[in-house]
């Protein structure tokens, strides 16, 4: 095995015993294989501390997507810090990739991203907003949380790791990551899911975010924009 930076994957969670076996099963198909898999459960009622227990680092914390991240990598040994969501399926190479990436130089990045094949044939729309995902993060050099988010330990913690906030807290280190140096976009593709999109509806969805994203850059706060999404929901 080629030796490389150490990975550590963190994965928040809560009530996610459908989907969080499939993600285990995937990470342990990666050659290298992580350096540690740390799940972070934000207090779930269903199986997932069960499920998680055995087969990773099973920590508890404040429920919240960015509380859960940030605690996940204050335990976190590894040189880099790995963030996924528990609807996610990596490729085998994906942490060669980001070992790749980080041994060139990079502060961090993101993967593209691929949409199931059952759930691409359920709306013609679906293969048009994977391509258009696609297109902006290799535009932009930045990734969302559904995008397998990456940074070395010490970009992480110099960036203030993931502001607590309700929204955006992704895109805020994204953009943490592209002041750092140049962020890798790993090729992947990561598997995440569109069901955000089936379960709205397309159009309002993709409306939906991109008003979202355009009142985030003109300085709306979290917390307002949270509530637009839950109102949304």
């Amino acid at each position: 095995m080629t030796a490389g930076p150490r990975v550590s994957v963190v994965i928040p969670a809560w009530n996610e015993a459908e989907r969080l076996p499939r993600l285990l099963d995937a990470l342990e198909r990666c050659d290298p294989a992580p350096h540690e898999v740390i799940v972070v459960d934000g207090g779930s009622d269903d199986a997932t501390p069960d499920l998680a227990r055995p087969r990773t680092r099973l920590i508890q914390a404040t429920r919240g997507r960015a509380r859960q991240q940030n605690a996940g990598a204050r335990e976190a040994s590894g040189d880099v810090l790995w963030f996924l969501h528990a609807d996610c399926v990596p490729p085998p190479s994906a942490v060669g990739e980001i070992r790749s990436a980080t041994l060139r130089g990079s502060p961090g990045g993101c993967f593209l991203i691929a949409f199931p094949a059952a759930e691409r044939t359920l709306h013609p729309l679906v293969p048009w907003i994977e391509r258009g995902i696609n297109a902006r993060t290799r535009v932009t050099l930045k990734g969302t949380g559904d995008q397998g988010i990456f940074a070395t330990r010490e970009v992480f913690h110099a960036a203030g790791g993931f502001p607590v906030w309700p929204l955006f807290e992704d895109v805020a280190l994204a953009a943490g990551l592209r002041r750092a140096g140049r962020p890798a976009v790993c090729p992947g593709p990561l598997e995440t899911s569109a069901r955000r999109w089936l379960r709205h509806g397309v159009g309002r969805t993709m409306a939906l975010m991109w008003a979202l994203r355009l009142a985030y850059i003109a300085g709306a706060s979290p917390e307002s924009l949270a509530h637009r999404w839950r109102q949304a929901g």
